[in-house]
């Protein structure tokens, strides 16, 4: 297996789909939603430049913003509990995803996505911490509609377990949310571009 090493991100190991390695994001461990019950209540997650095969290395920029989503995961933490939280009672920034403001089809995949379990709230900001869980940290050199790079912190939910959830950053600011593997921003966020 190819290996890629970072002076400071460490051993990188490529897995078909990019350069990942495990990494401490205690800062995640929170999020304890589970359905297939990975990294739920670990701190050492995926961590995760996307490339198309092992002569693709990240970028400076793309590091960067790796190295942003390390430094701020506590901040970034608190404000994915809150940009959640707010997209679900249809508040706040509208992702243009089902979920924005429909309680009622949120409590119904809720009740779903915790099969025989003991279904927990959903009435108040940190039950979010019971919704969504298994976090990785995904770093991708552009997306659709923002092309720079960025992290897609990907977490399983319970209000759309077939999809997931995807929260779009730059490493400080939430971008957007949406399905784990095809987030987009927020329509103010759109269109940005590489600087040259």
């Amino acid at each position: 297996m190819t290996k890629w090493n970072h002076p400071d991100l460490g051993d990188f190991k490529f897995d078909c789909t990019g350069w990942a390695k495990q990494y401490d994001f205690a800062a995640f461990k929170p999020f304890i939603y589970r359905w297939h019950g990975r990294n739920v209540g670990c701190s050492k997650i995926k961590l995760e430049f996307e490339a198309e095969d092992e002569t693709e290395l990240p970028s400076k920029q793309a590091v960067t913003v790796a190295r942003r989503v390390i430094k701020n995961q506590e901040t970034l933490a608190k404000r994915i509990a809150k940009a959640v939280w707010n997209d679900l009672q249809g508040k706040g920034e509208d992702s243009g995803m089902w979920w924005h403001g429909d309680t009622n089809t949120i409590n119904e995949m809720i009740d779903a996505g915790f099969k025989d379990r003991k279904r927990k709230p959903f009435d108040k900001l940190d039950d979010i911490y019971h919704l969504i869980g298994g976090a990785s940290v995904w770093i991708r050199e552009s997306i659709w509609l923002y092309e720079k790079p960025s992290a897609t912190i990907t977490f399983e939910a319970a209000f759309d377990i077939e999809h997931g959830l995807g929260v779009l950053t730059d490493g400080s600011r939430i971008l957007g949310t949406g399905y784990q593997t095809s987030v987009t921003p927020y329509f103010k966020e759109q269109f940005h571009k590489k600087s040259r």
